[in-house]
């Protein structure tokens, strides 16, 4: 994560419109299908024994503008970084280089 991320990404707020969790495999993979269907959560990936699912929920914060207390959002927000989010990297469209 970038030490400062006060502007960093302004871009597609993806991380602000959902919510990424993820669950270790402990049963067959169709189960963790079936959790994700019968709830509308999508599965993005599996990597490292782990299900990795996204979850449209968008901040009640989130306006058409952007955020409409971005400066002074909770600290959560300020530190995340969704390229590191194995749920959000293949969606966030801030490169990394822009570190």
């Amino acid at each position: 994560m970038s030490k400062n991320n006060n502007n960093i990404c302004l871009e597609c707020l993806e991380c602000c419109k959902n919510i990424s969790f993820d669950l270790e495999i402990k049963g067959p993979y169709y189960l963790y299908e079936q959790f994700a269907a019968i709830r509308n959560i999508k599965i993005i990936t599996v990597k490292d024994n782990r299900v990795y699912f996204l979850l449209y929920h968008p901040c009640p914060q989130l306006t058409d503008e952007g955020c409409k207390i971005y400066i002074k959002r909770p600290e959560v927000c300020r530190i995340y970084d969704g390229r590191l989010d194995p749920a959000l990297a293949k969606i966030c469209q801030l490169p990394m280089e822009k570190i």
